[in-house]
């Protein structure tokens, strides 16, 4: 029987063993690391741009609010309310003298303000 030595040497080089893998696997990390940043990095430009449109056009309405007198449109509103006030009271008031007339006696109460002498 011969005898045979398991162990390797101490001389020779060793070889790592699944060393091609381990490489492959901190690359796709990588890639994927900076994958995440680069949509971050989009996102926040994006959320940016829009909040700065958002902000151009809220400036935009506080000047053209500036720029409207305050109290035209309150006034014009009470102007309306008042003239609306107005013809329903014509409407319905009496034209003349003998309207009201007509009105007393059909209401009686003509009659009842009278007092009795008794």
């Amino acid at each position: 029987m011969k005898a045979v030595n398991l162990l390797p040497r101490e001389d020779a080089p060793r070889k790592a063993t699944g060393g091609g893998r381990s490489n492959t696997v901190a690359i796709v990390a990588g890639a994927g690391g900076l994958l995440v940043v680069l949509a971050l990095a989009v996102a926040t430009t994006v959320a940016s741009n829009h909040v700065s449109s958002a902000r151009a056009d809220l400036d935009a309405s506080r000047a053209e609010l500036a720029r409207t007198p305050a109290h035209a449109s309150s006034s014009l509103a009470r102007n309306r309310l008042l003239s609306a006030r107005e013809r329903r009271t014509l409407a319905l008031a009496p034209r003349s003298a003998a309207e009201w007339r007509g009105i007393e006696s059909s209401a009686g109460w003509r009659s009842s303000c009278r007092t009795t002498s008794g």
